[in-house]
């Protein structure tokens, strides 16, 4: 009995794109330290800034907002830092991204 709620456990704690997909979309970075903002605008106030090129990020929904080399969608982030990041530097495939909401 223990052993089973340790894999419950286990299993309701993988986050992210894991279990992401069924909800919303993942994606990864196309290039290393893309800045996390409090809204989707490169003048907004920097939340947190990811790691290097391909790092994971779980897309909760999308909205638009500032063009950024003419990609105004930007994704509202959970992990692996909370706030906006512009599409412009995440990679995804369309099929994660169709079950995405519009924020």
């Amino acid at each position: 009995m223990r052993d089973d709620r340790r894999r419950r456990r286990v299993v309701l704690a993988v986050s992210g794109c894991a279990l992401g997909l069924l909800l919303a979309g993942c994606g990864k970075t196309t290039v290393s330290g893309v800045h996390v903002r409090a809204s989707p605008s490169t003048s907004s106030t920097v939340t947190g800034t990811l790691g290097p090129q391909g790092t994971g990020v779980d897309v909760r929904c999308w909205t638009r907002g500032e063009a950024v080399h003419g990609h105004t969608v930007w994704y509202r982030i959970n992990q692996p830092a909370g706030g906006y990041v512009t599409s412009y530097y995440v990679a995804n495939s369309d099929r994660s991204m169709q079950a995405t909401p519009t924020c």
